[in-house]
């Protein structure tokens, strides 16, 4: 378990990062010392942001806090006008860093293959608005072939 001084000392890495984006500062403010239901109502606010914020964290940070994210989609009750948006950001962002080979967290790996099937589960909720947010079952498919392939270690 990391301790407080340790979490400081990743994102001071982070901050340090010769491209850090604006974008890190906004993700310690959301994601630093919160607990989950906190963090689960910033993603309530504004998934996107929540999204951009974890993009752009280093990838141990990125480890520690993106099974977040994962937590909200099992847990929390989602309005229909947020679940096309959800599912894509998320489906987004999780492509994004296998396919960067940035995940080391064995947990992302098993929730991952857990709301793949509950999206699938709940596809209609989830996809109604393909033609803005992409076709969600496509996206399904190929984040179950990346999964598929993914080694931690």
């Amino acid at each position: 378990m990391e301790t407080e001084l340790d979490l400081e000392a990743l994102w001071d890495e982070c901050f340090a990062m010769p491209d850090a984006s604006p974008d890190v500062e906004y993700a310690k403010r959301y994601f630093f010392n919160r607990t989950e239901q906190q963090i689960f109502e910033c993603f309530d606010r504004n998934v996107i942001e929540r999204t951009s914020e974890l993009r752009e964290i280093t990838p141990p940070l990125f480890n520690l806090y993106f099974p977040h994210f994962q937590n909200y989609i099992l847990k929390c009750k989602h309005d229909s006008m947020d679940a096309n948006c959800i599912s894509s950001c998320y489906m987004g962002l999780l492509a994004d860093k296998l396919q960067q080979g940035i995940v080391s967290n064995k947990e992302i790996i098993d929730k991952a293959a857990l709301i793949n099937k509950h999206f699938r589960e709940n596809l209609s909720f989830y996809n109604d608005y393909p033609e803005i947010y992409g076709d969600l079952k496509l996206k399904l498919d190929e984040a179950d072939k990346l999964l598929a392939q993914y080694k931690i270690g």
